[in-house]
């Protein structure tokens, strides 16, 4: 089993190869500006911003799981990252292509799995069993594109990427299927449901 997990400090030829053709895929200015914007969608707080127009709809229960799922996932993300240690394609190798507004020392911690993917595919994944396949497809594909504009950066290996992807789906599903069992969990977000709504409330009337 263990063999078939990424080394710590280097990748299988194969992946090298492919990293190294998706990293220089383009080498557009263009390009890469898209690129720095799509790796930047895949940041926490921009996507906790999807529980806006969750909430907005009345599905104010929904938008609080997306929250909650977002912080789970980099959790459990991270604890993978620190359990595997494995070195970033940029760290790793020679002859990297990486944006000069983009270097690697911008990723700190480890690459294994990909936690900008993972949370992108968590998004998707918890959309698509909790509310429809409508928003879960377009999130589909842009969680693609954040995976893909990780490994063009030169931060993650493919196969970070994909454990991420596989990671985010599993914990979004998982997410929807075991919320409604946890009873305590339910009475706290009721809580917290009608706390914000109460604050929010009081905002739009002042």
């Amino acid at each position: 089993m263990l063999a078939l997990l990424p080394s710590a400090s280097v990748s299988w030829a194969w992946e090298e190869e492919l990293f190294r053709a998706l990293n220089k895929a383009g080498a557009d200015p263009i390009l890469d500006a898209a690129m720095f914007v799509l790796t930047t969608l895949g940041l926490p707080f921009l996507l906790a911003l999807l529980a806006v127009p969750l909430w907005a709809r009345g599905k104010r229960e929904a938008a609080v799981d997306l929250l909650v799922l977002l912080v789970v996932t980099m959790l459990v993300t991270d604890a993978i990252k620190i359990l595997m240690a494995r070195e970033r394609p940029c760290d790793a190798l020679s002859g990297v292509r990486l944006l000069s507004y983009y270097p690697c020392a911008a990723e700190v911690d480890p690459a294994f799995p990909s936690g900008h993917t993972s949370r992108a595919f968590a998004v998707a994944g918890f959309l698509l069993v909790r509310i429809s396949w409508r928003p879960a497809a377009p999130m589909a594909v842009l969680a693609s594109l954040i995976g893909l504009s990780r490994i063009y950066l030169g931060v993650h290996w493919p196969t970070d990427v994909v454990a991420g992807a596989g990671l985010g789906i599993v914990l979004g599903i998982l997410f929807v299927v075991l919320e409604p069992r946890v009873r305590r969990y339910g009475r706290v977000r009721a809580v917290v449901v009608k706390t914000l709504g109460d604050v929010l409330g009081r905002l739009r009337r002042t």
